[in-house]
């Protein structure tokens, strides 16, 4: 809400929430579709599609952001726990979605 406390996802980075693994690691933004990838990271759920896609229209095999190895598949899960932990530290520290941020 404009005018408010609230501060967006962008602006309030803070080293909790990256100690905690609330960032994702393409973005560096506050995740709030976390997915974890076949290499077991977890990313923003738009942020590795795009990663993935980009790859495959250049004709080239997917890395993992994070660690820089081939993905073994392409399968992506929710990561629900980490979700709901994300949720409740946004709503903590009264983040709110930067309008900029990825969908």
């Amino acid at each position: 809400p404009s005018g408010s406390k609230w501060a967006c996802w962008n602006c309030r980075m803070s080293s909790e929430a990256l100690e905690r693994g609330y960032t994702c690691p393409i973005t560096n933004c506050i995740m709030f579709s976390p997915t974890i990838a076949s290499d077991g990271h977890t990313y923003e759920l738009h942020a590795i599609q795009v990663w993935v896609a980009t790859a495959l229209d250049n004709d080239k095999q997917p890395l993992s952001p994070a660690t820089g190895l081939p993905l073994t598949n392409l399968v992506i899960r929710p990561n629900v726990e980490l979700l709901r932990e994300i949720e409740k530290f946004v709503i903590k520290n009264k983040l709110q979605q930067h309008p900029d941020c990825v969908r």
